[in-house]
């Protein structure tokens, strides 16, 4: 497998490998519109290349299981979906500005910009969710509270921001469903996972979908982790975020279940 640090901005073949799901797998379900493993590819038909104009075709893939895809989302990349969708608003351009302040130095386990492989490629991911399975029709969390409360889901947990700056920037709204998502902030020492979940499992579904699009874009980015931590975080994968999944969303948890299965988890 080649090195997918995004800075290399290397495509590989996702083969169903355990390679090839645990990264980049994102890249696959996002920018080639799978929403089912086991359904038939649907194009997205507006940014990013044409899965038809890179060098295999299109029947042949659905049938090897081989798709090319790249392992990141750049910030030109994301802000260019939001706006083909339709969700660009001063709002969310001011949430991806101040994501941007909060983890541009932020790196991963691999030494790939925490942003990149994880705040957009999530934001992306519920971006999707929203326009083609129409979950944001609720009086209460429109579909702007949704992705400005993905590209900040770890603002809270991760940083040093104070708290009543997302309440001024982006209302109560956000900043509750950003809370419900933070396990502790940095400065607390311990948390209660049973605590966390009980809150999460009683929040709004379209919560809990954000906090799955982040637990399977941290899946599909394991391999570069070490072993025991790999292992830990599998095992807290299948005991609290695969029951989850399957009490919130069918997209979610058979995606869950695959990736687990690969591993040999399953």
């Amino acid at each position: 497998m080649e090195n997918t640090i995004c800075k290399d901005r290397k495509p590989f073949i996702y083969d169903e490998t355990f390679e090839g799901w645990l990264h980049g797998g994102h890249r696959f379900l996002l920018k080639n519109g799978a929403m089912m493993p086991d359904k038939e590819f649907r194009i997205y038909a507006g940014i990013g290349p044409d899965p038809r104009e890179m060098g295999q075709d299109l029947e042949m893939r659905k049938y090897s299981g081989l798709v090319y895809v790249e392992p990141c989302v750049l910030e030109i990349e994301i802000e260019s979906w939001l706006k083909a969708c339709d969700f660009w608003d001063p709002y969310v351009e001011k949430a991806l500005r101040m994501a941007r302040e909060l983890h541009g130095e932020q790196k991963r386990d691999d030494g790939a910009p925490y942003l990149e492989q994880h705040i957009y490629p999530v934001t992306l991911t519920i971006l999707k969710t929203i326009k083609l399975r129409h979950i944001h029709r609720s009086p209460v969390i429109t579909p702007q509270d949704m992705i400005i409360t993905a590209l900040l889901h770890d603002a809270l947990e991760d940083t040093d921001v104070k708290e009543i700056k997302i309440i001024d920037e982006f209302g109560e709204n956000v900043y509750e469903m950003i809370k419900v998502l933070t396990k502790k902030r940095p400065w607390e020492k311990d948390y209660s996972m049973e605590d966390y979940m009980n809150r999460l499992n009683s929040s709004d579904f379209r919560i809990r979908m954000i906090k799955l699009a982040d637990r399977m874009n941290n899946l599909f980015c394991l391999q570069y982790t070490a072993e025991e931590k790999r292992k830990w975080y599998i095992d807290d994968t299948i005991k609290y975020y695969l029951p989850l999944a399957k009490n919130t969303s069918r997209y979610f948890y058979i995606w869950m279940k695959r990736v687990l299965k690969s591993m040999n988890a399953l």
